[in-house]
């Protein structure tokens, strides 16, 4: 995370911040010190860019410095001896070349990154510079000159004209810096912040025309000096200005909209700002009485990492929330000083008391476990909580000792859990993994394995008009009394494009809807091998609930798949499985529109690969050369066996007809060696003799891989499974996974659920050739969607 000094000429220890960091009011960003340095006579800072190498520039007008920041709280000076310099700009990727250019009070110079000086231009008294990188102001540097209320345009030799007199005030305290639209959402134009303090109608900001006539842009602010645009999104694409909006208030930070409305984003204090390579927000602030500069960076979200680069105790929750013994001492929630616990994020979320708009909580790749990653309860914020990268690298263990979410204090939809693996989540009541009590979040892309709850809904509870959505979800081997996977009590949870598999309850295996106020509504879900000892495997309707069921399959559960007690199943446009007195697959459907009762003809189920199976394309998984095939984050001896399927496939060099190239074949090829062919005939070249040539035949198919299945265990690519790959799985035998999917193959089959969804459903997500209709299933209207037949 930390970034390197690689060059200096004067190096300054790093010093105790003497003042607080500027204050944001947006409570979806975070403040943090990047740097900061002093010395006497250095003065405030106004004026920043990056360059070409990632680090920041700072401009020193007072004395006459320009320094270099490359890490938190280590700052060197880059070059000095300037006359006023007050403005900066990288150059990189121009006709311009790979220079800093500075403006000063008597010329205009450009820098390399080693520190060479050179006269650029004999223009004097700019005060801001930018290059125009829209192509609608020709391409080229343009300066702005307050105290002559000019804006020129400069070529790539230095030669310098006027552009705009903007507007003729001709008073001094004009025109400061100067930004381009590049992203396009302010028009492309050039915007210019004017200090002129005589009237409300010079100062402020501007716009300037391809033609150099300016228009007053805003009305809310009438004296601006410093101005960036966001070009990543962090923030939205919006344009950021220093700025006051009466003479008589003190500056701060704005955001002002497309549309011109501006709108206080931070405290008083701050002096310049520049946007990053990394998408944050870098601001200058100085404090007078100890001479010192300090640079801050605010960034969008709250992070959180047990494993932060200074965290004295990695990994160990402590005995409460946040405990200070083992946190890192700076800990605020930047992605420098991250939150120890998803606990500890939602705590200082809430104690800011900020409800302008809603907080992001980024938790970082790991395994979270302990006080403040378990029984985590955000307390009725709306906030999001979302994994850096997803499920497989962001897991909570609750280590058979507690849940993992708690809501309870009316959480809406707002409140939002996104890309986790849940794992070894208990109650000795109900809710294994997540238990709700009047509220209805959001949770989605998640994966929720290996819990148990003694009552009801191993994986989650649903309560007293708890309407969840769940979206996305892998819900698969988990345990309870009722309802291995979710269990609904007076509530209409929505469950779209879930996985519901091998989960295991004594009452119903996958799902119960309990009283007549629960009706939850199923929508594209799987829901197969899941087990009960009694009533159904898949879903059951108890004292009155009942379910609405569309384009899902329901497989291979504890029959019957459906169990209707004092409560009704209204399914359509879904293949549920009927079997007859026999324990045939019947030859009538479930009552319904569009319902069928046909064996899905799932991929692998056995490997927990319930994509269907497709003779025009179908969604596998690819390896990184990590043979994890099972995608539960380890390599054993599961992934061995998955791995020993593909192990041998077939080949012409099959010599005793079992279908793969093998020893058995090796063996019948090496007892008729320098022999006639006879009854296994291994002459492939037809010489009458069986010898090396043949040999280097035989060879040539040794350990082909005929099924194009069988990639998934290629682990180099080679298109072919053999020892290489065997020893590429030894390699990371028990190391982490790390699954990339993406890649579609071909099967001999086609099942009956590819185009068999409600013709008014949304399929247009699906891959083509998409039969133009939605596919039945977890995977329908999604990328992962089978593909249809030519």
């Amino acid at each position: 995370m930390k970034r390197i000094l690689i060059f200096s000429i004067i190096t300054v220890s790093s010093i105790t911040l003497p003042m607080q960091a500027v204050e944001v009011f947006d409570c979806r960003y975070v403040v943090d010190t990047y740097a900061t340095f002093s010395r006497p006579g250095i003065g405030a800072t106004r004026v920043m860019a990056f360059a070409g190498d990632d680090n920041l520039y700072v401009v020193q007008k007072s004395d006459g410095s320009i320094w270099r920041v490359t890490s938190e709280d280590t700052a060197s000076e880059f070059v000095n001896g300037f006359d006023k310099p007050a403005g900066i700009t990288w150059a990189g990727g121009t006709s311009y070349g790979d220079y800093l250019y500075v403006g000063t009070d008597q010329r205009i110079v450009r820098i390399t990154l080693g520190g060479t000086v050179s006269t650029f231009s004999s223009l004097g008294g700019t005060s801001g510079l930018a290059i125009d990188r829209t192509g609608n102001y020709n391409e080229y540097l343009y300066a702005t000159e307050a105290g002559g209320d000019r804006i020129y345009q400069v070529n790539s030799s230095g030669i310098a004209s006027t552009f705009s007199t903007f507007r003729g005030v001709g008073s001094g305290g004009g025109p400061a810096g100067i930004v381009f639209d590049t992203v396009g959402d302010y028009g492309g134009l050039m915007y210019v912040p004017a200090a002129f303090g005589g009237s409300t109608n010079q100062g402020g900001l501007f716009t300037v025309d391809t033609d150099g006539s300016t228009t007053r842009f805003t009305t809310d602010l009438v004296k601006a000096w410093c101005i960036d645009i966001d070009c990543t999104g962090d923030f939205e694409g919006h344009l950021f200005v220093v700025a006051i909006p009466g003479f008589e208030q003190p500056s701060t930070l704005w955001r002002v909209t497309a549309d011109g409305t501006a709108t206080a984003f931070a405290g008083e204090g701050v002096l310049g700002l520049v946007f990053g390579p990394d998408g944050a927000m870098y601001v200058s602030e100085y404090d007078a009485g100890s001479e010192t500069v300090i640079i801050s960076r605010i960034s969008k979200g709250y992070y959180v990492d047990d494993d932060g680069p200074d965290d004295p105790a990695p990994g160990i929750p402590g005995a409460s929330v946040g405990e200070p013994g083992l946190s890192d001492p700076k800990e605020k929630g930047s992605l420098y000083h991250p939150y120890d616990s998803i606990q500890k994020a939602l705590d200082d979320i809430s104690e800011h008391n900020c409800d302008q708009t809603r907080a992001t909580i980024i938790v970082l790749d790991g395994v979270y476990t302990g006080i403040g990653n378990c029984d985590i309860d955000p307390n009725g914020l709306e906030v999001t909580i979302k994994s850096e990268n997803g499920p497989n690298d962001c897991i909570i263990n609750c280590r058979h000792s507690a849940r993992a979410f708690i809501f309870q204090s009316g959480e809406n939809s707002n409140t939002i859990i996104d890309g986790f693996k849940i794992i070894n989540g208990y109650s000795s009541q109900n809710g294994g993994a997540i238990f709700c009590h009047e509220a209805s979040p959001t949770i989605k892309n998640c994966t929720i394995t290996d819990c148990y709850a003694k009552w009801s809904g191993a994986a989650i509870w649903l309560q007293l008009n708890s309407d969840a959505i769940i979206n996305g979800c892998t819900i698969s081997n988990n345990e309870s009394g009722v309802a291995g996977a979710i269990a609904t009590y007076e509530s209409s949870p929505t469950v779209e494009n879930c996985l519901l598999t091998g989960n295991r309850g004594y009452w119903s295996g996958a799902m119960t809807s309990t009283r007549p106020e629960s009706n939850p509504q199923i929508i594209n879900c799987t829901i197969a091998d899941n087990v009960a000892v009694y009533d159904p495997g898949g879903l059951e309707c108890y004292l009155g609930g009942t379910f609405t069921v569309i384009d899902s399959i329901l497989w291979a559960n504890t029959n019957p798949q459906i169990f209707e007690e004092q409560g009704a199943a209204y399914v359509s446009y879904s293949d549920v499985q009927v079997v007859d007195s026999n324990g045939l697959i019947a030859d009538s459907n479930w009552p319904g529109t569009g319902n069928i009762n046909a064996d899905p003809l799932f991929a692998a189920p056995m490997m927990d690969d319930y994509h269907l199976k497709s003779s025009a394309g179908r969604w596998t998984h690819i390896l990184e050369t990590n043979g994890d095939f099972n995608n539960d984050g380890i390599i054993d001896e599961l992934d061995l066996a998955i791995f020993m399927l593909f192990w041998l496939q077939t080949n012409p060099a099959d010599l005793n007809g079992d279908v793969t190239v093998d020893f058995l074949d090796y063996a019948l090829f090496t007892t008729k060696w320098l022999n006639e062919g006879f009854d296994i005939d291994a002459d492939f070249n037809g010489d009458g003799i069986v010898n090396r040539l043949d040999l280097d035949i035989f060879t040539r198919y040794w350990l082909q891989a005929s099924l194009i299945q069988a990639a998934i265990a290629d682990l180099n690519g080679d298109k072919m499974v053999d020892f290489i790959d065997y020893a590429l799985f030894s390699a990371n035998w028990r190391g982490p996974g790390n699954n990339v999917g993406g890649y579609t193959y071909i099967d001999s089959e086609i099942s009956p659920c590819i185009d068999a969804g409600d013709p008014n459903s949304q399929y247009l997500l699906e891959p083509e050739p998409n039969g133009g209709r939605i596919n039945m299933g977890a995977y329908g209207n999604t990328n992962q969607a089978s593909k249809s037949k030519q």
